[in-house]
């Protein structure tokens, strides 16, 4: 089955020229790569044009989570879209071989790549990678009668692979989304009785060195993610999984010793805490608000716009 590898790009030539070198060794023949740019300021296109990618470049302001990627997508020949972020790099030279072979023996639909932290990320950012992306692989698939959770939707497009064919059968990313495109396909995928799978031998090194006040961004925006999401999530909850995600925290910390970051996880805990309950009722939030507290602003500001040319009634 042959591979096409999807990586959205904005000022990201640091690393984009890395990713590049690590796929030029992989062991998939013919393997084909989209970069698609929004309009980057550093070079990132023509950069990834010379190594030898296909290149897409949109306005910086028609970024979408969801749409960017489908856009991508419809350009690519590959039987399996292979999607990662330009941070995200492969930590071994048969990472797509690893990634692609529950596709490719029919087992799952999808599958999601571990990722590691950087040796010198600091303690919370290395909790956090093993707390969500354990040693051993599995597969889910929705039993009759089960309710979802959001363990049974945790997927990453930091590095993940579809099988094309199914991918556009369940019609491809949800649109105009301000994140968790992933997770809604997934959604999908398992409500279709598909198999979706985690592969831990497919590894990838990606850190965010997130202060306090952007992880409240990112979790508002994941806030935002689950109350607009509604069926598309097929009601996943999340039974608890923040004091599970906290009491594991504190131990892990106290394993390491790392007794000076208590302070900062448990202020990053209610960060995340305060920025989620706030995304989830942002429909009662004015925008300058939103935008303000939300890792992406543009997609307010596109939200406004949209409202704004909407015919309002007589």
């Amino acid at each position: 089955m042959s591979v096409t590898v999807i990586i959205p790009s904005l000022n990201g030539k640091a690393h984009l020229s890395k990713i590049m070198s690590i796929l030029s060794v992989q062991e998939r023949k013919g393997m084909e790569i989209i970069v698609i740019d929004s309009s980057s300021t550093d070079n990132t296109a023509q950069i990834a044009q010379n190594l030898g990618a296909r290149v897409e470049v949109i306005p910086r302001v028609e970024f979408d989570h969801g749409g960017t990627r489908n856009r991508a997508a419809k350009l690519a020949t590959g039987d399996i879209l292979v999607f990662l972020t330009q941070d995200a790099l492969p930590a071994h030279s048969d990472f797509l071989e690893k990634l692609t072979k529950p596709i490719r023996d029919g087992v799952v639909v999808a599958a999601y790549a571990k990722q590691r932290a950087t040796p010198n990320a600091n303690p919370l950012e290395r909790f956090m990678r093993e707390f969500r992306f354990p040693e051993s692989s599995s597969v889910r698939k929705l039993e009759v009668g089960q309710t979802l959770s959001v363990r049974d939707v945790a997927f990453s497009n930091a590095a993940a692979a579809y099988k094309a064919d199914v991918f556009w059968e369940l019609s491809g990313f949800p649109e105009n989304v301000i994140l968790g495109e992933d997770v809604m396909f997934v959604s999908k995928a398992l409500k279709a009785g598909y198999a979706i799978g985690y592969c831990a031998e497919a590894q990838v090194w990606h850190t965010h060195d997130y202060t306090p006040w952007q992880q409240f961004k990112r979790y508002f925006d994941i806030g935002a993610c689950y109350s607009r999401a509604g069926d598309t999530l097929g009601g996943a909850q999340a039974s608890g999984e923040g004091l599970r995600f906290a009491k594991a925290q504190f131990a892990f910390l106290t394993k390491e010793k790392a007794w000076l970051w208590f302070p900062r996880a448990v202020l990053e805990l209610g960060a995340k805490w305060l920025g989620y309950r706030l995304g989830y009722f942002e429909d009662r939030l004015p925008l300058a608000w939103k935008k303000r507290m939300s890792l992406q602003p543009h997609f307010w500001q596109r939200e406004a716009a949209k409202a704004s040319t909407r015919p309002q009634p007589e």
